[in-house]
């Protein structure tokens, strides 16, 4: 019978991953529970390759594209320029340590953009849909800039310990030399259920092996260096901006010294970890409050009542590792997942469910005006470059971090409004800040660096459902500097997004000094903008090429305010990426912005379907919808819906100084208003003056295209019988300039 029993066991294990099994005899009972399973690893995304336009016919060609350009005597082949950086940059600034190699490639390869937007979108939406979504974001930020890899959570625990947040918290000291008061940690934790004990176990675990990684990459580092590497942060925002010829950030900026690809992974497999765990099912929970040390940072749990979590509790005064709410409506004046300062690598904060308020300890200074009023460094009375009034805050929060990885989950839904100054809402530098809410109508505040910004980092705000308010003013929104992403990432709800248009007489705030409109805006680098760093005016001379921003509306009617580089915008290397994909939505801009770029930059604007309104409420000032200006790309695709265009010149799908603008709309009886030339399919070369020069061998190329609909334009006042016809640009100058117009109804445009 006993044989009988063992051939059924085994057949009904057949394909079963086992320990061997004893064949010869009953294996003896055993009171050692089995190990879990193997966590899931989820694959890097794989990249596609940039194919060039070159290489064949477009499947479907010729299409309305192919057929706007033959009337301008060129091809898609025409619209390559390889090798124009290479003759047109000072040696110095050809390659850099912060280049990323597929921008080069949309840049020679204009044509390749909306594809590398695309699969940069389709990732990101993967990781929205996915059980990881925090996790895997940061997985295809990384890809995107290069650096793929799987993503495996911490194992789980064996539950065979009767106190494993006490074996988490001694494996943690352990690893640093340093020892516990365990008796009393012990008898802390009896309030903490076994099951959360668990659960937190392999998170902690996580976040120790995250540390380890930043401890290695930062031994020997004395105070004045570390506080060097975090002046990076000036390179993009207001303060003393450091010279990049010094160490240790000429190593870290330029010559590869941080460990990015091991930040990054530790980073997302600690996210994959907390998202493994399921905290929600403790949501609700009273009468549990632990407090105890690990080693790296305080451990702090507290209940489901609604609390304010300030540094009047003494747990929360010092550096806060783990920070665990359990629900209900609190308030946070403390830095809530912000890592990196005061010796702290890595700092998480979770929250389970209710209203909260995340803000900072208020410290009103006379320059405030109606802005965020200030924390304890104050305003700035106005800088050398003729900045306002900008806040001098130094303090990450609310899943940011400076030199570490910072990570807020806010769970559960609820109705949370987040409030903060500079680099907070998933900010990173040197690092990973992750913001993450699940869901509820969220309001979203602060002045600089923030809402998904990356400056030789990963900063990701993430906001899964809800009708959300976002408001800054500068470097936000989906803003990426020099070895950097940023994204911001809203799923769905009716949104808006605000960057203060900085024109007192369109009701803005001019804090943020921008040379296009001195007085009259703002430098938003906001909404999808990726920025980098010409050396030409500075004392160091250093080029850093730009990185990636992305702002990402997969579904509602959503509102969209900015004022100069913005909504879609790239400079210097850097691409912007904004994506909305569906519903009727407002947007609004002045300079630079909905798919523009200049100086070997990229803008990828792209609206999916619905009925759309372009600078219908602020008076566009210049260079938008559509253009490229010296060696860069923009595209601009409207791909449903009657949508109203008012627009500036240089507009349109307008080339400028060897830059290609491709504007397309598809759908829709379309209205276009442009206060005059260039534009509707232009190119121009005034900075071009040698015939036979190398400038001269580069096409500057503007293409506009409208498919079905019928359409009416207005240019300078006067009527224009576009509708159903083809044109080019008889203005068009030196440089191989072309500019070509197409309105036609039926067909496809291929890009």
């Amino acid at each position: 019978m006993t044989r009988l029993l063992l051939l059924a066991s085994l057949i009904h294990c057949l394909g079963c991953e086992t320990d061997p099994v004893a064949l010869d005899g009953l294996i003896p009972p055993s009171d050692e529970a089995l190990p879990p399973p193997a966590p899931r690893c989820d694959a890097p995304p794989a990249l596609s390759a940039i194919p060039s336009a070159c290489t064949g016919p477009v499947a479907g060609a010729p299409d309305r594209l192919d057929e706007a350009l033959a009337a301008a005597a060129l091809d898609r082949c025409a619209l390559e320029r390889p090798g124009a950086a290479a003759a047109l940059l000072p040696p110095e600034a050809v390659a850099d340590g912060a280049r990323q190699g597929w921008i080069d490639e949309v840049i020679a390869r204009p044509l390749g953009l909306p594809p590398v937007a695309r699969e940069t979108v389709r990732w990101l939406d993967e990781a929205a849909a996915s059980d990881r979504p925090v996790a895997r974001a940061i997985q295809a930020a990384a890809a995107r800039m290069g650096v793929p890899f799987a993503v495996c959570p911490e194992g789980a625990v064996v539950a065979s310990s009767s106190a494993p947040l006490l074996d988490a918290l001694r494996a943690l000291a352990a690893a640093r030399g340093g020892s516990l008061d365990e008796s009393a940690l012990f008898e802390d934790s009896a309030d903490v259920p076994l099951e959360l004990q668990e659960a937190l176990a392999p998170i902690l675990a996580a976040a120790g092996n995250a540390a380890a990684v930043y401890e290695r990459a930062l031994v020997g580092r004395n105070r004045s260096e570390l506080e060097s590497l975090r002046s990076a942060a000036w390179l993009a925002l207001p303060g003393h901006a450091p010279d990049l010829r010094e160490e240790p950030l000429a190593s870290w900026t330029t010559g590869g010294a941080f460990p990015a690809a091991e930040v990054y992974a530790a980073a997302a497999k600690l996210a994959a970890t907390i998202e493994d765990a399921s905290l929600e099912r403790f949501a609700g929970l009273e009468g549990v409050r632990f407090d105890g040390d690990s080693g790296l940072g305080r451990v702090v749990i507290r209940d489901a009542a609604a609390q304010t979590h300030d540094e009047t509790d003494r747990s929360l005064a010092i550096p806060v590792l783990l920070l665990l709410d359990l629900g209900g409506d609190d308030t946070y004046l403390v830095a809530a997942g912000g890592a990196g300062e005061l010796g702290l690598p890595v700092s998480i904060a979770i929250d389970l469910g209710g209203d909260d308020r995340y803000g900072y300890e208020e410290r009103p200074d006379p320059h405030d005006g109606e802005r965020l009023p200030s924390d304890e460094a104050g305003r700035w009375g106005g800088t050398a470059d003729g900045d306002g009034p900008v806040s001098l805050s130094r303090t990450s929060r609310q899943g940011s971090a400076r030199l570490g990885i910072g990570l807020l989950f806010d769970l559960g839904g609820g109705r949370d409004e987040y409030r903060s100054l500079r680099m907070s809402q998933g900010f990173a530098l040197f690092g990973v800040g992750v913001l993450y809410d699940d869901g509820g109508d969220d309001r979203y505040a602060c002045e600089a660096g923030c809402q998904g910004a990356g400056l030789f980092g990963i900063g990701l705000l993430l906001d899964a459902d809800g009708n959300d308010r976002y408001r800054t003013f500068n470097s936000a929104q989906g803003f990426g500097f020099a070895g950097g992403a940023g994204v911001l990432y809203d799923r769905a709800g009716d949104d808006e997004y605000f960057a203060d248009p900085g024109d007192p007489a369109q009701g803005g705030d001019p804090l943020y000094l921008v040379d296009q409109l001195p007085g009259a805006g703002n430098r938003s680098m906001a909404q999808g903008m990726g920025f980098g760093r010409r050396a030409d005016t500075t004392r160091d001379g250093v080029y850093l090429s730009g990185g990636v921003g992305v702002l990402r509306d997969a579904a509602g009617d959503d509102d969209y305010i900015c004022s100069v580089w913005c909504q879609a915008a790239g400079y210097w290397f850097g691409a912007g990426i904004l994506d909305d994909e569906a519903g009727d939505d407002d947007y609004d801009a002045l300079y630079y912005d909905q798919g523009a770029a200049a100086h070997f930059g990229a803008g990828m604007f792209r609206d999916g379907l619905g009925e759309d309104r372009y600078q219908q409420r602020l008076v566009p000032a210049g260079t938008a919808i559509g253009v490229g200006h010296d060696v860069s790309v923009g595209v601009h695709a409207d791909l449903g819906g009657g949508d109203v265009y008012r627009a500036p010149p240089l507009s349109l799908g307008a080339g400028n100084d060897n830059g290609v603008g491709l504007f397309v709309n598809l759908g829709g009886a379309d209205a276009y208003e442009v206060a005059g030339e260039p534009s509707l399919g232009a190119g121009r070369t005034p900075g071009v003056r040698e015939p036979a020069g190398a400038r001269a061998g580069i096409a500057t190329v503007g293409v506009f295209i409208d498919v079905d609909g019928a359409d009416g334009y207005l240019v300078g006042g006067m009527p224009l019988a576009h509708d159903g016809t083809l044109w080019t640009d008889a203005a068009a100058g030196l440089g191989a300039a072309h500019g070509v117009g197409l309105d036609h109804d039926g067909g496809t445009v291929g890009i």
